[in-house]
């Protein structure tokens, strides 16, 4: 895609303070809850349905006008508060409700323009391309969505604890991965730490705590404990993946 990531929708790091089982409560209350839940969705997915419409080659404007009804069709329909968590992944529900909604808005064009050459393309049915398809890059931007958002709660986690020092080393995994960090003597002497410290942060806590913080991101949004483990397996191969493409 050529144009870079939709500025709208960045508000990720606060989507952890409204969990999704409090979003869809406020599906079906008032207008206002309607509307913090309607940013809260805006925050958390824009971005992965933005990816799946631009890999399917609709233009940066459109796409992002798509994405913006969709969201209001969501909560004026009830279609939020339809979605049960018991019988499969918030995701996958979100990205068919999405098909649905392009679906409707081509026929409608073709019923404006009486019937004047205006075929109804299926989302399905994606040009042959080198890149990803659009499920993939719906895929590759959720997962990369979440991990961010799993990166920002352990960060606030550290700072609560009074564990501020611990921040930098997580925005530099964050930015590079063990592949891409400092040698450890170096980071010792930036933190104010042993190296001791540092290996023990690395190798046990690290690891830990941010497979601990994405299961928490995904486990809202799947019907047991054992598919919130194979999405987060799930969302690691999308992020190796993206990596290995170039984010």
């Amino acid at each position: 895609m050529s144009e870079s990531w939709t500025t709208i929708g960045t508000g990720g790091a606060a989507f952890p303070l409204t969990r999704l089982s409090l979003l869809l409560r406020a599906a079906d209350s008032n207008p206002d809850a309607r509307r913090q839940a309607l940013d809260v969705l805006c925050g958390a997915y824009w971005k992965p349905l933005y990816a799946f419409l631009r890999a399917h080659g609709r233009a940066d404007a459109a796409a992002k006008d798509l994405v913006q009804g969709f969201y209001v069709e969501m909560l004026e329909k009830g279609h939020l508060a339809r979605f049960d968590p018991a019988r499969g992944r918030f995701r996958t529900y979100l990205l068919a409700c999405l098909k649905g909604h392009v679906g409707d808005q081509l026929d409608r064009e073709h019923a404006q323009r009486r019937g004047g050459g205006l075929a109804r393309v299926p989302l399905d049915d994606q040009a042959a391309s080198t890149g990803p398809t659009p499920e993939q890059a719906y895929d590759r931007a959720w997962a990369l969505a979440v991990l961010d958002r799993a990166f920002e709660r352990w960060k606030d986690g550290l700072k609560a604890q009074g564990k501020e020092r611990w921040v930098p080393l997580v925005d530099l995994l964050k930015q590079h991965g063990y592949g891409g960090l400092p040698p450890v003597v170096d980071l010792a002497r930036t933190l104010g730490v042993t190296e001791a410290q540092v290996r023990h942060f690395l190798h046990r806590e690290a690891k830990r705590r941010l497979r601990e913080e994405v299961l928490g991101e995904v486990r809202e949004g799947t019907p047991s404990d054992q598919e919130a483990e194979e999405e987060r397996a799930y969302l690691m191969t999308c992020v190796a993946d993206s990596k290995g493409r170039g984010r």
